[in-house]
């Protein structure tokens, strides 16, 4: 008996020291400081043809030197129709840096839920509103591809922004 209790706790701390080691080799990279990552799981309908802000920000502090910013958007979603998906940045237009559509593979009634997720990289010299030293925002906006009466429910999301350095 006293060699079974003995062998449970050897197997016990042989998966606390495996799941030490895991954790300790997980990459930091993933970290993103506060104010650099929203999680949203309310949610929220827009009604409307593109282009329009859907209010969810994220901020990055550049450099002396900007650099690119790599923003990531992982969202649930069940849409009306094609929807187009963009950033604004520091308030500018709402453009594309990368892919932009949602399409609707189910119908809106069915109660399946879609999943997508977006990774941009917005270089300094892009778009209307350049990365600039300081503080730089990163809005989501969108809207319907044809119809302005064309809508999206996002539910379970969260944007990202980390630098590329």
């Amino acid at each position: 008996m006293k060699n079974l209790l003995h062998a449970g706790t050897l197997s016990v701390l042989c998966l606390i020291l495996l799941a030490c080691i895991v954790m300790g080799a997980a990459p930091a990279a993933y970290a993103v400081p506060p104010g650099q990552v929203l999680r949203s799981n309310t949610p929220q309908t827009f009604t409307g043809i593109c282009c329009f802000s859907w209010f969810e920000t994220v901020r990055v502090n550049e450099p002396a030197v900007p650099v690119p910013v790599i923003v990531r958007w992982s969202t649930d979603y069940n849409a009306g129709g094609a929807e187009v998906v963009g950033l604004s940045v520091n308030g500018g237009a709402c453009l594309s840096y990368g892919a932009r559509s949602l399409y609707v593979t189910q119908l809106r009634e069915d109660p399946h839920v879609q999943t997508k997720t977006f990774e941009w990289v917005v270089f300094p010299q892009d778009g209307g509103n350049p990365l600039h030293k300081g503080v730089n925002t990163f809005t989501l906006c969108g809207g319907g591809q044809f119809f302005a009466d064309q809508s999206i429910t996002i539910m379970n999301n969260t944007l990202s922004a980390r630098t590329s350095d």
